[in-house]
Parts: structure tokens; C-alpha cells; sequence
């Protein structure tokens, strides 16, 4: 099970030149939610507004937080 496991974790990265594994990728391009055209989300703070992001951007790892 491991085997199939990490066949599948590296089969794309093989084919990649080692420079463009090494760079660090982009991060997704997001536009501003709901939540954020709200008078009170200029009064919230630098840690919430941070936190309610990277929830938005990395929802499975959110997620996986929860649980």
C-alpha cells in the first residue's frame, strides 16, 4: 500500500526539471470574499483577517485542524 502510495505522491514531480521543483510556487490567486466588502472587516484585526485567508486559501488543511 505504501509503494502505491508514494507512486502516486511523485509521478508527476520525475518528469519536472530539479530547478523548477526547487522554486517556490506561486500562491493561488484569490479574490476578496464576501465577507470582505463589509464596513467592519477594516476593524478587524491583522491576525483575524490573516486566519480567515489562509482558512479560504487551504481549506483541507483547515479542516484537518478541526478534526
Amino acid at each position: 500500500m505504501s509503494i502505491i502510495v508514494i507512486y502516486y505522491s511523485i509521478r508527476n514531480i520525475v518528469n519536472e526539471h530539479p530547478s523548477t521543483i526547487i522554486r517556490p510556487k506561486a500562491p493561488k490567486a484569490t479574490t476578496s470574499a464576501f465577507i470582505e466588502r463589509f464596513k467592519f472587516w477594516q476593524y478587524m484585526s491583522f491576525n483575524f483577517r490573516w486566519n480567515y485567508r489562509d482558512v479560504k486559501r487551504h481549506n483541507f488543511r483547515a479542516i484537518m485542524t478541526v478534526l
